[in-house]
């Protein structure tokens, strides 16, 4: 009679086990590939795109409008670079490399997409990134899409003052009625810049609801501020007329 030591047999290994192994690293390099032909392809095409654009001699902004639009037809035009470019702002800079500001820069080609590109802008407003915040909303108020208003009058208060002025002028240059209660609210912002450009704002809107808060601008610490407000006063509409002084 034989000693059981207490140790189970180990028996002989499955003979499927080595099949099974071998699929599994199939269908990883499978996947692999595919996220790399799906995800990061794209997101790579738009960073050449954009040091394409950004290292072009010609300067200006039209030049560059000129270069964007060249480079969403590169993309495949603009239906398939609004998703490249959406790829692009989410996937990991450490993984793609670039300067930082290349992401800003991306968000901005989105206006050779036209008003295609307003529903990933407003996505863009919530990028962690404030530079893409700060294009995004900038670029909104370059399109003039009234879709827009509400998203930015949203992004009245970021945490990022070049955001901020990027949202006021945005709001100014659509006109957007409703949202002169919510820029009255900032006029008290720390940020010469961030004031000035709300001013402005209220004045491109014409809303006389801001006339007593502009008027209160005049006493502003900042010389440039008071003049915008002197500005902006003339450009409201009298109370009750309804129509906009010429």
């Amino acid at each position: 009679m034989g000693i059981n030591s207490g140790e189970p047999e180990i028996g002989p290994e499955p003979s499927w086990r080595p099949f099974v192994l071998w699929g599994a690293g199939i269908v990883a390099v499978i996947l692999a590939a595919w996220l790399a032909a799906a995800v990061y392809m794209p997101a790579w095409q738009v960073r050449e795109a954009v040091k394409r654009c950004v290292h072009n001699p010609l300067a200006g902004r039209g030049a560059w409008a000129k270069e964007a639009a060249v480079e969403i037809e590169r993309l495949g035009g603009p239906e398939t670079a609004i998703h490249h470019i959406s790829l692009y702002l989410r996937f990991p800079r450490r993984l793609l490399g670039g300067e930082p500001w290349h992401r800003a820069a991306a968000t901005t080609m989105l206006l050779a997409c036209g008003e295609k590109a307003t529903p990933e802008l407003i996505r863009a407003l919530g990028n962690r990134d404030a530079d893409v915040r700060s294009a995004a909303a900038w670029a909104l108020g370059e399109l003039g899409d009234s879709r827009a208003a509400v998203p930015l009058e949203g992004r009245l208060k970021d945490e990022d003052w070049n955001v901020r002025v990027s949202v006021a002028h945005s709001l100014g240059k659509i006109k957007v009625l409703g949202a002169v209660e919510s820029l009255i609210a900032v006029l008290d912002d720390q940020e010469r810049e961030v004031r000035y450009t709300t001013v402005w704002a209220l004045g491109e809107i014409g809303d006389p609801r801001a006339r007593g808060p502009l008027q209160a601008m005049l006493q502003d610490k900042d010389e440039s501020v008071r003049q915008a407000a002197g500005t902006a006063l003339k450009r409201l509409k009298p109370s009750g007329d309804g129509k906009k002084p010429e």
